[in-house]
């Protein structure tokens, strides 16, 4: 069975992230008019395996099948599930659950949904699993960077914190590279740049990635990216203290620096290690409003990306086109 996977960014080509752009619009403009969408999934079950509460990501996924009249169905394997208990594998776990449903959206650490061909009859979309990737956020940003911004091979995008340590913007990056985009990253330490794997495939595609002082490229950006201020538990204790204490908090100082409707993104949860906050007081309603607008763009953009991979239309006729 040939199925369509979004395990990683590299499952997908421009063409597709394009059309599942287009249509997040046109699934907008449905919802904004009153049109009844429910037709759209009736019948379909989607899954979510996670092992871990996520209750950002888990309420966006639920109000997105909901709204297309799917059915939505939630495992958190760290509950009292068989897996959690070591009764049965991890596998095992992902194969009985994709015989009941139509798409599976899986959040684990450690597994590598490219291993799960085998042993699944249903589209998978990677929601922060592996080491590299949380395709879901990454696409869904990508979505509200090419309607706030417009055409991704032009978009010029920065990045305060370190990507190595983000699994949103290490996917973010890939994605935006297969378009040519330019980015901008800040590291804050050098022992943070980025490199290996990732830097490899966005050179591959023909983009990369340029190291420089936020302060040197705040004004030519369309679009400010802040990672998360967790990192991935991967480095050791005196890299993640330095990086700690270099970490310059945004200030609305820094923000009012950028182009006119820039799109401003904070990584969450936005607290340090040392639990100070990647932003500043001031900066915060300005991150309320634009967390927001990208929480509704995607909403949009999951309904499109699963309706991609199913090969669903999403267009509803109304009814004087009905024949």
């Amino acid at each position: 069975m040939n199925l369509r996977n979004l395990r990683r960014i590299e499952d997908l080509e421009p063409s597709d992230y394009l059309s599942i752009f287009r249509n997040s619009e046109i699934l907008r403009e449905q919802h904004e008019a009153g049109v009844d969408c429910t037709s759209i999934l009736k019948g379909k079950v989607v899954t979510c395996i996670f092992s871990g509460e996520s209750i950002r990501t888990k309420a966006m996924i639920q109000a997105a099948v909901h709204r297309l009249g799917g059915v939505f169905s939630y495992e958190n394997i760290t509950d009292q599930s068989y897996c959690s208990k070591g009764e049965e594998s991890l596998i095992e776990t992902v194969f009985s659950y994709s015989q009941f449903s139509d798409i599976l959206i899986i959040r684990h650490d450690s597994l590598d949904l490219m291993t799960l061909g085998p042993f699944v009859n249903s589209p998978l979309i990677n929601a922060l699993s592996g080491p590299h990737e949380h395709s879901l956020a990454a696409i869904g940003r990508a979505y509200s960077i090419n309607r706030r911004c417009g055409n991704l091979s032009e978009v010029v995008i920065g990045i305060y914190g370190s990507i190595l340590i983000s699994r949103p913007l290490k996917s973010l990056v890939k994605l935006l590279s297969l378009f040519g985009a330019t980015i901008y990253n800040d590291s804050v330490i050098p022992e943070l740049k980025l490199t290996g794997e990732i830097l490899d495939i966005i050179n591959s595609n023909g983009s990369k990635v340029i190291e420089s002082s936020i302060n040197n490229f705040i004004g030519k950006i369309d679009a400010l990216f802040v990672a998360e201020g967790l990192p991935q538990n991967i480095y050791n204790e005196a890299t993640i203290s330095s990086y700690c204490e270099n970490f310059k908090s945004i200030s609305l100082d820094l923000i009012n620096n950028m182009k006119k409707n820039s799109l401003f993104s904070v990584g969450m949860p936005n607290r340090l290690p040392n639990k100070r906050s990647t932003i500043l007081p001031e900066v915060q309603q300005i991150f309320m409003e634009e967390k927001r607008n990208i929480f509704i763009d995607w909403v949009y953009c999951t309904q499109a990306l699963i309706c991609h991979l199913l090969g669903l239309s999403v267009s509803i006729k109304s009814e004087s086109t009905k024949g």
